[in-house]
């Protein structure tokens, strides 16, 4: 009964393969994620997280900042601020295009080229400070032969789910690496 279950997997993904060979033009194919949270909530003073905020995008060039230069007696006032990041340069970790090759005769894959950029707004709410992370993602392109092309903005639905995920972990390590006075 195995290996029957085994053979028939074997053949759907045989078949899936051969259909994405006979495919001319490069297709953008996306790996499938969970989903994940785009904003959290921390049960700290807004000064708080917003200095985490900063050591957190301190190698980041940052493009605009609502409320620009703020010293530490006006962000105990501030109940909200935003910024956003310059575009950041990297290679997609869930989309891609595959080809294949004569010789080897089975599929790979290349991952395309990606920015991104992150609009951030934190927010003093009762019990403490929520952060909403917005990515604005574009890739780059590829044409038949792997030459690359330009960068085309990727939908909200298809954006990588994880990254807003992992900026609002880093955050979170910043609080919590402060130091207790």
């Amino acid at each position: 009964m195995m290996v029957k279950t085994v053979n028939f997997f074997s053949l759907v993904v045989l078949l899936s393969a051969l259909s994405s060979a006979c495919s001319s033009s490069p297709d953008v194919k996306k790996n499938q994620y969970g989903p994940t949270t785009s904003e959290r909530t921390w049960e700290y003073e807004f000064p708080v997280v917003w200095k985490a905020i900063e050591e957190a995008f301190r190698n980041h060039k940052i493009k605009e900042r609502d409320s620009d230069d703020v010293d530490a007696v006006e962000l105990k006032k501030l109940t909200e601020r935003s910024m956003k990041t310059d575009w950041i340069y990297s290679q997609s970790t869930d989309k891609y295009v595959t080809y294949t090759t004569r010789d080897k005769g089975a599929p790979s894959r290349v991952y395309l080229q990606l920015r991104y950029r992150i609009v951030l707004e934190a927010e003093k709410v009762m019990g403490g400070t929520q952060v909403r992370i917005r990515p604005e993602e574009e890739i780059q392109e590829v044409d038949e032969k792997g030459n690359p092309g330009d960068y085309v903005e990727v939908d909200e639905e298809d954006r990588d789910p994880r990254l807003s995920g992992r900026l609002l972990d880093r955050i979170e390590e910043k609080i919590n690496a402060r130091p207790n006075i």
